[in-house]
């Protein structure tokens, strides 16, 4: 209703992987959605469908979702910028606005600045938020102090290429005016099985009340193996909880904090480059699913927990010419301040599309 209300026409649904659990757009038994780019590669996830149309521009933009960088990483790897807005800023998901920690964050896929702000500008017409995102028309009122973070204590080491991307975003800032300093990443290695164990325990949640949210049709019996698996890792996590949310709320708490003189961080969205179409296929066995995801999904995942907004932005490709994105994340309430700096960007260095090519 929210995005009706802007006269918005929606004109149906897009695909994503069972509810949304993994960052890659693929079912049982080989339905994958593929990236226009490179159809053997993946779309991303979890609205990789929605990114999928967007980039190959059958639509202008299209409606996304965050609870774990599921607007981000299928916008890394459709070429497409992916918006990650501030915790309050639109209404709450009925279902997430009550769990302990709310990740899910609203938000829209485009291939420019201009139309996600735009969009959000006509969000604002009716909600009044405390802090508006604004319309990106201008560059930063002044050059920023930006921290670059190129690795994480969750997972492995980024590959060449999505170093490559990093490194060449980080000497466009500089060319623009504004300091990029190296920055140490703001969590430690525990936050990966915490944020593992809550994202199972909000599968545990959705498996439960199927029936309730999903109707009579719901069956635990029709459940994709990852699902199963993230279940079950629940329920064996379920005596250590307490303590996993505990430290999740104790890092969100910091999170502006640990900005300290620093306006932005600039960093990658994934740890490589996009996987082919299979890699996070739901059949496969869980536990290797797992790892293949969480190796993946690295620097996505804070501002969920803490959240503060971050934008994923197109800034670079592999030889081949397969898109590949950086993410640039602020403080809590600096929406404006991150589609601003992202505007300029792209007025500067205009990402590739694929009707150029």
């Amino acid at each position: 209703r929210l995005f009706r209300s802007t006269g918005l026409i929606p004109v149906g649904t897009t695909a994503m992987p069972p509810f949304g659990w993994t960052a890659a757009t693929e079912r049982q038994g080989g339905l994958y959605t593929r990236n226009p780019w490179r159809t053997d590669r993946t779309s991303g996830g979890s609205s990789g469908g929605a990114a999928a149309l967007v980039a190959s521009g059958a639509l202008p933009l299209a409606h996304a979702n965050d609870g774990g960088g599921s607007t981000r990483i299928p916008a890394a790897a459709c070429g497409l910028v992916g918006l990650k807005i501030t915790r309050g800023l639109l209404p709450p998901d009925d279902w997430t606005g009550g769990m302990p920690i709310d990740l899910a964050s609203q938000s829209i896929l485009s291939r420019s600045v201009r139309d996600v702000v735009t969009t959000f500008a006509a969000l604002e017409r009716d909600l009044a938020p405390s802090a508006s995102i604004g319309t990106a028309k201008a560059a930063p009122s002044r050059r920023l102090r930006i921290g670059l973070i190129d690795a994480s204590p969750i997972g492995p080491a980024i590959d060449a290429d999505t170093r490559a991307t990093l490194e060449a975003t980080a000497r466009m800032l500089e060319d623009l005016g504004h300091h990029v300093e190296p920055a140490d990443p703001p969590v430690e290695a525990r936050f990966r099985e915490a944020f593992v164990a809550y994202w199972a325990l909000l599968s545990l949640g959705v498996s439960a009340t199927g029936r309730t949210r999903f109707g009579k049709g719901f069956s635990l019996r029709d459940l994709d193996a990852f699902t199963l698996g993230l279940n079950k890792l629940a329920l064996r996590e379920m005596w250590r909880m307490a303590s996993h949310l505990r430290y999740l709320k104790q890092v969100g708490a910091g999170y502006d904090a640990a900005f300290g003189d620093l306006d932005v961080i600039l960093s990658p969205v994934v740890s490589h480059v996009t996987p082919e179409a299979g890699y996070l296929d739901t059949d496969q066995r869980f536990e290797q699913h797992l790892q293949r995801v969480s190796d993946w999904v690295t620097f996505t995942p804070l501002q969920n927990i803490s959240g503060g907004p971050a934008i994923s932005l197109p800034t670079g490709a592999t030889a081949d010419g397969l898109p590949v994105g950086v993410q640039l994340s602020a403080r809590c309430g600096a929406d404006r301040l991150l589609v601003e700096l992202a505007a300029e960007i792209e007025a500067a260095h205009p990402w590739r599309r694929i009707d150029a090519d």
